[in-house]
């Protein structure tokens, strides 16, 4: 059966929300001040129920604004090598998500399957090899998602160049992917640390 993907989008959103007002705000904010993730959080239900059009070359949903406007907020008062990897690994990104939207169209069984969603999941542990940096990974899906995004808009026949950003799938996967690294680099974390207590004690025993 398949899922609806703004239901995908707004169910990872209220987990996130749940997970900020019960004490997770040190893990979720990575850095950035909790004032900001905040507004973001109270803003972006609002913004996702309406879309503006694009002066006749396409449309955008309010939700993507605020997150890309969010995004490069961030990306301007970084350190200039961070700005660049961050760039970077959300370029290759949007290689890999190009490809992969494209694949599934040539092969008809992955359609029924719908891989979208475990394809975003990939893309989000991908992101955490690549990146370290919880910011500088979200810096990379955003980009990495939306150009993929005109990308494959421009690669269509017809109608050329009609831009759709941030529709209910695109925000289904940019939740997906976004959550999924989050998650991974949590548990990462947790294991580096534990595995560093694991080496003091097994030192001190030694000694």
């Amino acid at each position: 059966m398949d899922v609806e993907p703004g239901l995908i989008a707004i169910v990872i959103w209220m987990a996130v929300v749940i997970l900020w007002w019960s004490g997770w705000r040190k893990e979720l904010s990575a850095g950035l001040p909790e004032w900001g993730l905040t507004l973001f959080l109270v803003l972006w239900p609002f913004a996702y129920s309406r879309t503006v059009a694009l002066a006749g070359i396409g449309e955008i949903n309010l939700g993507a604004a605020l997150i890309l406007a969010s995004a490069l907020t961030v990306l301007s008062g970084m350190q200039t090598i961070r700005r660049w990897t961050a760039l970077a690994a959300g370029l290759l990104i949007a290689s890999v998500a190009l490809f992969t939207n494209k694949l599934t169209l040539m092969i008809p069984a992955l359609l029924v399957s719908n891989p979208h969603w475990i394809l975003a999941v990939m893309i989000g542990a991908l992101t955490v090899m690549l990146l370290r940096n919880p910011v500088e990974q979200w810096i990379a899906l955003t980009f990495g998602f939306t150009l993929s995004a005109v990308a494959e808009a421009w690669l269509r026949a017809e109608p050329r160049g009609w831009i759709v950003l941030g529709d209910s799938e695109w925000m289904a996967v940019w939740w997906l992917a976004i959550g999924s690294s989050r998650c991974l680099s949590s548990l990462a974390a947790r294991m580096a640390k534990a595995w560093g207590k694991l080496g003091l004690r097994k030192g001190g025993q030694r000694s």
